[in-house]
């Protein structure tokens, strides 16, 4: 309480103070900013999340490879929506051709140009 008053009274000390804890606050929020861009951190977040990715894109291609042909119209449009919202909650997007037309897409927020295969090169 004495270290208090003291301090009340004299501006000059709250305002050392003051900075001190400006300069520490300073201190560990650039700390804690360095660590997350960390190159190391960074690489096995994008290995984690590219892996998990992954995963789902095989899950799904083997449901779209062994089912779809097989399913009634309305389980497609039932599965078709479950690909839209693994578009938008995942950014994963399936475009299938068969040789140079596209046959299949699960979504219409990418474009296509129709020039997506090049020319045969000689």
């Amino acid at each position: 309480m004495i270290l208090w008053d003291k301090i009340k009274k004299n501006n000059a000390l709250l305002q050392f103070f003051a900075g001190l804890c400006f300069i520490l606050c300073a201190v560990i929020i650039q700390n804690y900013f360095n660590r997350q861009n960390d190159p190391q951190k960074i690489k096995e977040n994008f290995v984690h999340v590219l892996q998990e990715k992954e995963m789902i894109l095989a899950d799904h291609l083997q449901k779209l490879k062994t089912n779809y042909s097989t399913l009634a119209d309305s389980l497609k449009i039932s599965f078709n929506r479950k690909l839209q919202n693994l578009y938008e909650e995942e950014s994963i997007s399936f475009l299938i051709y068969d040789h140079d037309s596209l046959v299949f897409w699960s979504t219409n927020t990418i474009p296509v140009s129709g020039n997506f295969f090049p020319e045969k090169i000689q």
